[in-house]
């Protein structure tokens, strides 16, 4: 269940998305290919059980997934499992470009090709996880200009940027 479905290009400009009082939603944008995002608002409820998404990208996208880039800019993600996010099947999407976004209890997990680029962006009580799938890749990852604060406890693991790493 998705509030925003996109099965083409899809450009999303200053929207304000609270579920916050909502009982029951995994995604808010399902994006299958290309998805562009900027200055928009994505509240989420703590108390809604299983994982729930802000913006999935590359979820059915099948053979055409190792082309789908996805922009996201401006925004902010509060309460949601993951703010941004891979289709999480074990395939890589062409590019993700993350730039001036706040994240709230919100995680990131990216896994992309050819180029990962997360800058200028706040986390606070939430970490990204950069992945390739695809060894024989040649991705470029730059993750630069980026705040990384721990109020309280969030799980520490492998492979996972939070407050406190050592990069």
């Amino acid at each position: 269940q998705a509030v925003f479905r996109t099965e083409a290009f899809a450009e999303f400009n200053d929207l304000t998305i609270d579920l916050s009082e909502c009982a029951s939603y995994k995604r808010i944008i399902s994006a299958k290919v290309d998805v562009e995002v900027n200055n928009c608002k994505f509240i989420g409820n703590p108390e809604v059980t299983g994982t729930t998404y802000a913006v999935i990208v590359g979820e059915g996208a099948g053979a055409l997934i190792s082309d789908v880039v996805a922009e996201i800019n401006g925004s902010s993600f509060t309460n949601v499992s993951y703010g941004v996010a891979d289709n999480r099947n074990g395939q890589n999407v062409k590019s993700f470009i993350i730039d001036d976004c706040e994240f709230e209890k919100a995680n990131v997990e990216l896994s992309a090709s050819e180029e990962i680029t997360f800058t200028n962006n706040t986390l606070e009580n939430g970490w990204i996880n950069v992945a390739v799938y695809d060894k024989t890749a040649d991705l470029t990852v730059t993750v630069t200009g980026n705040t990384f604060e721990k109020n309280g406890n969030t799980t520490s693991t492998t492979n996972r940027i939070q407050a406190g790493s050592t990069i």
